[in-house]
């Protein structure tokens, strides 16, 4: 079944009508993934994607249009860790 799509439809909103179209549950996609469809509703919801977790999706068939930017996680120490507030800072 062809579902109509919005003139201006979100990436969220293309995404759950093209699982519609294919008759793809999302927890079908998220067995696939091996997380949980709440993770997986997460991951899709999320302002960006790992390079990684893109990559996995695609790989299963879902078009990479549909998935939130790629952005690679920062991880380690925040730049300002350690950097002491300007009303914290003890008088000299």
């Amino acid at each position: 079944m062809e579902y109509p799509m919005p003139k201006k439809s979100s990436r969220n909103t293309r995404l759950r009508i093209w699982l519609l179209e294919r008759d793809i549950a999302l927890r079908t996609v998220a067995e696939a993934l091996g997380v949980s469809r709440q993770r997986l509703s997460y991951i899709v919801n999320a302002p960006t994607i790992t390079p990684q977790m893109h990559k996995r999706i695609c790989d299963i068939g879902i078009p990479g249009d549909l998935l939130p930017p790629v952005a690679p996680r920062k991880y380690g120490p925040d730049k300002m860790q350690g950097t002491p507030c300007p009303h914290h800072a003890t008088a000299v």
